[in-house]
């Protein structure tokens, strides 16, 4: 039979479980707004639109037709 501190660990574990699901499926915002690419500047338009893109439009648009090949 569980005791109270059986159950509050057990709700603790829960917790920090769904907590850090979540933070694994938040995007991850690239944070310098450079290009990992090409080195340029990330416009501001893409960045309020995708805070978390690693690219450029068209280093993006690359990258996708290269994942697709």
């Amino acid at each position: 039979m569980a005791d109270d501190g059986d159950r509050a660990q057990a709700a603790m574990e829960r917790h920090l479980a769904q907590a850090l699901s979540a933070h694994s499926r938040r995007p991850q915002v690239n944070g310098n707004g450079i290009c990992r690419d090409c080195g340029c500047e990330i416009p501001a338009e893409r960045l309020a639109v995708l805070p978390w893109a690693a690219r450029c439009v068209d280093c993006q648009d690359d990258h996708e037709r290269d994942m697709r090949a």
